[in-house]
């Protein structure tokens, strides 16, 4: 039990040396997408869901400028995490946001590529 709780405890520490990590190269750098993101699932993992997405709602202009293929990809994570929330009306905003970039993406056919 002890080995356990020691694992936890080395776990937690990992997630909140990640982020903090990525809190500082936001800091440095608030222009990258890939900085914000990794900064969002970092504090996630620390188990802090409403502060992900607080980030990524910040970071959503980035994204917009991303590439309609990455873009996807964070409507869908943002969708996942608003349904996560309850945000059910948010969570379908998304969602749908991420289905029509899918279909001008890939296809009418697609059966999504992220």
């Amino acid at each position: 039990m002890a080995y356990e709780r020691g694992s936890a405890l080395e776990l937690r520490l990992s997630y909140d040396s990640a982020k903090a990590f990525y809190a500082k190269a936001v800091e440095l750098d608030s222009g990258n997408i890939d900085y914000q993101i990794s900064y969002a699932k970092s504090v996630k993992q620390a188990g802090d869901p409403r502060m992900e997405y607080s980030i990524l709602k910040k970071a959503e202009p980035l994204a917009i400028n991303t590439g309609k293929e990455k873009l996807g990809r964070f409507f869908i994570d943002l969708g996942d995490l608003c349904q996560d929330l309850g945000e059910t009306d948010n969570a379908l905003e998304y969602l749908s946001r991420a289905i029509g970039i899918d279909t001008v993406v890939f296809g009418k056919n697609s059966s999504g590529r992220y």
